[in-house]
């Protein structure tokens, strides 16, 4: 208690006056001043989120030899949906995701690792509504997913991960998509088993998985709905590409 309230109060002396400490609203997790070993050196850094002036920022407070010094990222939009740490890079240190909120189903996400003393931003405004963060574990790394907001309820994915150089999409994308997606479509459809469309996409997070057996009984219960929307012609498509998949 007494360090956590000498890290807040540390804080708020390093911040101008008219500042807000503000808490980025994902993960759950997530508070309003965390702290981070970002350079690898098996010191924490301090790491705080703050409003000022209607702008949204970054603080990073380091310490070297005794003496500390800011870093201070400015962001974009109306608020911090998301900050987060994970080793993206693969250097065996912490890199550092802020997701700016730009709309009320719309943010974007860069991405910054510690490089010559300071803070690179190698990612710049990568558009999304939900980010996840997970492990590849056959290539023991660590990869992003990007949930994009279409229409009720529903995501466009892309699944991406550093490949030295920049985000590349993951080839594989069978083992999220068993144990984050499906699941996700699988309540939807539970809550309302009524609804072609939901029965739809699982369906086809069920092909995206693996399991096209799984998608082939989806598609037959989503069809005997008759609805007009997935269309007929739409569901016959996404059988043949289940059947597809049946003979990979």
């Amino acid at each position: 208690m007494k360090k956590s309230f000498y890290i807040s109060h540390f804080v708020r002396n390093a911040l101008a006056p008219a500042a807000r400490i503000i808490r980025p609203e994902n993960p759950k997790s997530a508070e309003a001043i965390q702290t981070e070993d970002l350079d690898g050196d098996g010191k924490y850094e301090i790491i705080a989120t703050y409003e000022l002036y209607g702008e949204m920022y970054v603080m990073i407070l380091k310490e070297e030899r005794g003496k500390w010094y800011k870093l201070t990222i400015k962001g974009a939009g109306s608020g911090i949906d998301y900050m987060n740490f994970a080793d993206i890079t693969g250097k065996g240190k912490k890199d550092l995701l802020i997701g700016w909120q730009i709309g009320n189903i719309w943010n974007e996400l860069d991405l910054y690792t510690w490089e010559k003393n300071t803070m690179k931003r190698i990612v710049h405004g990568l558009s999304y509504s939900k980010v996840d963060i997970f492990d590849r574990l056959e290539q023991k790394s660590v990869a992003l997913a990007l949930w994009s907001y279409t229409t009720g309820d529903v995501y466009d994915i892309q699944l991406v991960y550093w490949d030295g150089r920049k985000l590349a999409h993951v080839k594989d994308s069978r083992d999220y998509y068993t144990e984050r997606v499906v699941p996700y479509y699988e309540q939807k459809v539970k809550d309302m088993p009524k609804s072609a469309f939901y029965w739809y996409y699982l369906a086809d997070a069920q092909i995206n998985g693996g399991t096209p057996k799984d998608a082939l009984k989806s598609i037959v219960k989503g069809m005997a709905l008759n609805e007009e929307n997935p269309s007929k012609g739409e569901f016959l498509a996404l059988r043949k590409k289940a059947k597809r998949n049946l003979i990979q």
